[in-house]
């Protein structure tokens, strides 16, 4: 039986990743989306003592009177004021935090409408998205584009998407297809191919109340994040491993800072490393659920299956709502032989998230494990109903077809996968296997040698290729079998060789 990977967390798989959603049925064409929120959408100015004008942004109408930007557009000036064509307005600073790069700015005397705001929970990758904001100041430009990645922060996301960016659309709105606000537009990468990042619109609510924008002397969260995202994109790991370094150097209070570590590690492959990066994060921040999750993907990758247990149990205490979490839970369970709880820990996953084709997966696998091969047959053909290009769920129904004698429905399992999967050598042992038992010699001897073309040191193979020889009364092509077998495993050659020459002959 074949199992699958225990699904990968948000870092385990990237380091950012993409949010987005499928379009809404509802949603507006993108010339009435604009016209929606356009007014929502002002530019920022600040300017020093003597009212010259230091730095421009965008902003949104988040409030009735209140706009939001980024904080790095304010942090020169001593004063500020919003813009709407030729119309000007005086602001204060209300709310803000320096290191995220957010500020929420009070303009007493703005009548624009507030933009609708959505939090991130429910978006899903490829939402279509559109960015909004004033780069040169006077006109408003719209980009369209889908949301592509998420970097856990704290217990929400910041969201990437290939909507272009353009200088001076810093702090401007990044729209759902039904013109709701789920992010303002932050920063870009110039050295990279649409990489656009957005702060999550949940946390304009949450922004303590401040006196004036921090003038920050070192670098933001947001600018190691950048960095970081720059390396990921490049893939490159010893490089990302040395910021983040620099970066636990910089900032050792940071959590942030400490799970870039780890997954820097994880991306190493260096696994007993990224373990110890994520639970010195966890010691600042114990209630950062996505890296209790990820500390027990590293747990599952060392074979450390009740660590995993245990880790996949802190982030369901404080996220007992996330099917990610709940199928590693049970491919930890199903590794350590708890067969009866590994199907709860699915089936929960699956109540959560009832088109979680990994889950259901999984959750085949265990009824495999028990012979509880009807239920696995259905949990196979839901995991193919969810993704129906899955070669390993196309074996994995083969396999269990196998096993309930039902051989010509294995075949078709079986072929299904080779499809879409030609290079699987381990499906084309099986399919020569079913051959075999359904007396179809010759299509098993062309299964087993493609087998052997793509992997020509497997054991088994050859000694299922030795079998159907035999089958055949080809003797000594049986024998060159035993041969090339003998090299690599002399207690499966010897097997073969009594088979070829019967005890006593």
């Amino acid at each position: 039986m074949r199992h699958h990977r225990p699904h990968q967390s948000l870092f385990a798989l990237l380091p950012l990743i993409l949010i987005a959603s499928a379009t809404e049925v509802w949603a507006l064409e993108p010339e009435k989306l604009f016209e929606k929120v356009s007014p929502s959408i002002v530019v920022v100015v600040a300017v020093d003592s003597n009212g010259k004008p230091v730095s421009q942004g965008s902003g949104v109408v988040v409030a009735p009177k209140e706009v939001t930007t980024n904080c790095h557009v304010l942090e020169h000036g001593t004063r500020y004021q919003v813009k709407q064509g030729n119309q000007a307005w005086p602001a204060t600073l209300l709310r803000g935090n320096a290191d995220y790069d957010l500020c929420v700015l009070s303009a007493p005397s703005l009548t624009a409408p507030s933009a609708s705001l959505r939090g991130v929970k429910g978006i899903k990758v490829g939402a279509r998205v559109y960015a909004i904001g004033a780069p040169r100041g006077l006109e408003l430009t719209l980009s369209e584009g889908l949301v592509s990645s998420l970097r856990p922060m704290g217990n929400s996301q910041i969201i990437q998407t290939n909507a272009a960016i353009s200088p001076g659309s810093s702090g401007g709105g990044l729209f759902d297809a039904d013109g709701r606000l789920i992010g303002i537009t932050t920063f870009y990468l110039a050295e990279g191919q649409n990489l656009n990042f957005a702060l999550p619109a949940d946390w304009i609510a949450v922004l303590p109340k401040v006196a004036a924008p921090a003038k920050k002397t070192g670098r933001r969260t947001m600018d190691w994040l950048a960095g970081a995202a720059a390396l990921t994109e490049k893939q490159n790991w010893t490089g990302l491993l040395t910021h983040a370094r620099r970066w636990v150097k910089a900032e050792p209070g940071n959590a942030l800072a400490h799970v870039m570590l780890g997954f820097a590690y994880d991306s190493l492959k260096q696994y007993a490393q990224a373990v110890e990066a994520y639970r010195k994060a966890l010691r600042i921040n114990p209630e950062f659920a996505v890296v209790w999750q990820d500390t027990g993907l590293a747990y599952i990758k060392l074979g450390q299956y009740l660590k995993a247990v245990e880790a996949y149990r802190e982030a369901l205490r404080i996220n007992p709502e996330n099917a990610e979490t709940w199928s590693g839970l049970g491919f930890a369970y199903s590794s350590i032989k708890q067969h009866i709880q590994a199907v709860e820990a699915y089936q929960t996953a699956l109540r959560f998230a009832p088109e979680y084709a990994e889950a259901w997966n999984g959750l085949g696998g265990v009824y495999e494990e028990l012979n509880q091969y009807s239920q696995a047959v259905e949990a196979y053909r839901e995991a193919l109903r969810v993704n129906p290009v899955d070669a390993g769920a196309w074996h994995n129904l083969g396999n269990i077809h196998g096993n309930l004698n039902q051989h010509p429905q294995a075949v078709e399992a079986y072929r299904e996968a080779l499809r879409l999967n030609p290079n699987a050598y381990y499906t084309w042992s099986s399919l020569g296997n079913t051959y075999l038992v359904l007396g179809q010699r010759d299509q098993a001897l062309e299964a087993f040698r493609t087998a052997l073309r793509l992997k020509p040191e497997d054991a088994g193979v050859h000694y299922s290729l030795g079998r159907a020889y035999i089958l055949l009364g080809q003797r000594d092509q049986a024998l060159e079998a035993y041969k090339q077998l003998r090299r690599l495993d002399r207690a499966m050659a010897d097997q073969l060789f009594n088979l070829i020459v019967p005890a006593g002959q």
